[in-house]
């Protein structure tokens, strides 16, 4: 329960709000530091990360070759 409360105060810490567009992160740097911080957490608990361009990711508990299809 621990890790839970510090991983969400992790994210509630990141100023995700958008912003100009910078680079390849069109929604601004908070929220693509938002979505980064959330496919880790993903990844570490177990889940398949898969993400297209810098917009659009799942996280799945699936086999990676059973995601080709979204």
């Amino acid at each position: 329960m621990d890790d839970m409360v510090k991983d969400i105060q992790g994210l509630i810490q990141i100023k995700s709000v958008e912003a100009p567009a910078e680079g390849n992160m069109p929604f601004g740097r908070g929220v693509q530091d938002a979505l980064e911080y959330t496919l880790k957490l993903g990844q570490d608990m177990g889940f398949t990360v898969k993400t297209w361009i810098t917009t659009v990711a799942i996280l799945s508990l699936a086999r990676a070759k059973n995601l080709s299809a979204f």
